[in-house]
């Protein structure tokens, strides 16, 4: 689901969801506090797979899409299947 890189003396975690490649620093070297992250990411994305993480109700999406700006929001609304924000 996710993984690990070490790559300029700090940990990466990568990722594929909707169909999109997603990747961050962790900003450690310490191979145990990226496993946490790991574990911790990698159970986030269970949780949106199974529609129990993120705006439930087409009401909370409303309410708080001026808070993803315009590219990520046309990049949510893609994976999520939605054709139009509200």
């Amino acid at each position: 689901m996710a993984s690990l890189e070490f790559r300029s003396h700090a940990y990466r975690i990568i990722f594929r969801f909707g169909g999109k490649k997603f990747q961050t620093p962790l900003k450690t070297a310490d191979r145990k506090e990226a496993a946490g992250c790991l574990g911790r990411v990698e159970e986030n994305l269970r949780l949106l797979e199974r529609g129990r993480l993120g705006h439930q109700t087409e009401e909370m999406r409303k309410r708080y899409r001026h808070l993803i700006p315009n590219q990520e929001q046309a990049a949510i609304l893609t994976v999520f299947n939605v054709n139009e924000p509200g």
